[in-house]
């Protein structure tokens, strides 16, 4: 009878441990529909804006790598009345060099015209609908010498130019034009008619000079493009263009068309765009009243400021690191929201953002990359574009939708932490796949409709 009463009273213990621990693994296993739960009140913590009280500044980057891109690309145009950022214009140095089989010009060849291509991106900063604004004079002339193999070229540098020897006119919609000759059909690019004069001297060059691409750039060092507004009254546009293309018909070249004297047969050649020697030019002009912002020093600012390079870009500092507590680190994210009344359809807001961490390291600042994107050297790669974030999404805020952009940076919150450091600061600042052009204005913390204000997320389960 002891016995039996022993074991029913184990068996009820057993029980009700048994119970209490498969609530207590159901109650901690419960994560909602999102893979990082919020905040549970129990390990999982939450903390936003208020706890990390975000401040912001702004510098000037006055120089970047203008040839230096994933996909190579110039500017050419100008931009004025930007009610706050600086004034732009943007001209472009190129080379180009025989194409392959047609290093030896044929004997007795006929030429009969010869036109520079330069395939358009599709992608223009400033006002595509009206022409009067976008409307843009280009003229080409040769580059002297400089150019060399290879270098990356800042977008301040210049090089001795001749005289212009052909000039054009395009607009928006003219640069989606079709044209079609007796073996080619070009459209969606700039086209400038090439004097035959200028040309049937490069094709008199001995054969010498064609025997390579270092020994013919020695001879035509290049062309230099600059474009200028045709309406003086218009606000402008940077329009981009593309260089290279695995499909050479779609990549920039000098067409040439001719036949060969004998036969008179139909004779084509091109001389395809140098994919290491370019770069595009850019000159930049601040607005007077905020000149300041462009002296090379850091001002404090209650607004995110944004240019593509060279131009503004935002540190925004974390604080108060040491306060939270020993913890896993799920999820941290820093997001901005285009404010209104910026005149963002003519001055157009960018598709990416990017951040770099600011240490200061003996006294001296160094930028170092986010170990979120992953390991890379030179450009930030696809892969860590996707998990970090950045681009554009929108937001509707009071019937308006907005531009808006999240940032994740978990493991370098996880590695500051671990540093013991008090404050975080982050560079964001726009990836120059369109140097020169576009632009964003953020709210930072005092808009008086929160929405636009810097939002801070960040979740970790305590240890």
């Amino acid at each position: 009878m002891i016995n039996k009463q022993f074991a029913k009273k184990a068996f009820g213990v057993t029980m009700l441990i048994s119970i209490s621990f498969f609530y207590s693994c159901k109650e901690k296993t419960i994560t909602g529909t999102d893979t990082i739960p919020d905040e549970d009140r129990i390990n999982t913590v939450e903390f936003q804006e208020d706890f990390f009280g975000p401040t912001l500044q702004v510098q000037y980057l006055n120089e970047i790598h203008t040839n230096h891109m994933s996909n190579p690309r110039v500017a050419l145009g100008e931009v004025v009345n930007d009610p706050f950022f600086s004034s732009v214009e943007a001209s472009a140095y190129l080379q180009l060099v025989p194409a392959g089989a047609f290093y030896n010009v044929p004997e007795g060849y006929q030429l009969d015209s010869a036109h520079l291509v330069i395939p358009f991106s599709g992608v223009a900063f400033g006002d595509t609908l009206n022409a009067q604004d976008n409307a843009m004079d280009v003229s080409v002339s040769p580059v002297l010498s400089g150019i060399q193999n290879p270098k990356l070229y800042h977008s301040h540098e210049s090089f001795s130019v001749g005289s212009p020897i052909a000039n054009a006119s395009f607009d928006y919609q003219s640069l989606q034009t079709k044209h079609e000759w007796e073996r080619d059909t070009i459209e969606n690019a700039l086209i400038v008619t090439m004097p035959n004069s200028y040309i049937q001297q490069i094709l008199n060059l001995p054969s010498t000079e064609f025997s390579s691409s270092g020994i013919f750039l020695e001879n035509i060092n290049g062309f230099y493009l600059k474009a200028n507004k045709t309406n003086v009254q218009g606000n402008g546009a940077l329009f981009y263009f593309n260089l290279a293309n695995t499909n050479a018909k779609k990549a920039a070249r000098i067409v040439v068309h001719g036949r060969h004297n004998d036969e008179q047969k139909p004779l084509y050649f091109s001389f395809q765009v140098n994919e290491t020697n370019y770069l595009t030019h850019l000159d930049k002009t601040p607005k007077s009243e905020n000149a300041y912002l462009y002296d090379g020093e850091k001002h404090t600012t209650d607004s995110v400021l944004l240019e593509s390079g060279p131009g503004l870009y935002s540190e925004v500092t974390l604080h108060n690191l040491r306060d939270i507590p020993a913890s896993v680190i799920h999820k941290a994210t820093l997001s901005f929201v285009n404010l209104p009344n910026t005149n963002t359809n003519a001055y157009g807001v960018p598709q990416q953002l990017v951040i770099e961490r600011v240490k200061v390291v003996e006294g001296e600042e160094v930028i170092e990359k986010v170990l979120d994107y992953g390991n890379y050297t030179g450009l930030f790669p696809t892969n860590g574009l996707s998990f970090v974030g950045g681009q554009m999404g929108l937001i509707s805020i009071a019937g308006v939708s907005h531009a808006q952009y999240t940032l994740n940076f978990p493991r370098l919150l996880q590695e500051v932490m671990k540093e013991g450091a008090e404050t975080l600061t982050l560079r964001v600042s726009l990836i120059n796949e369109y140097p020169g052009g576009f632009r964003f204005i953020g709210g930072g913390n005092n808009n008086s409709n929160e929405r636009y204000n810097i939002k801070v997320k960040v979740v970790a389960t305590k240890i």
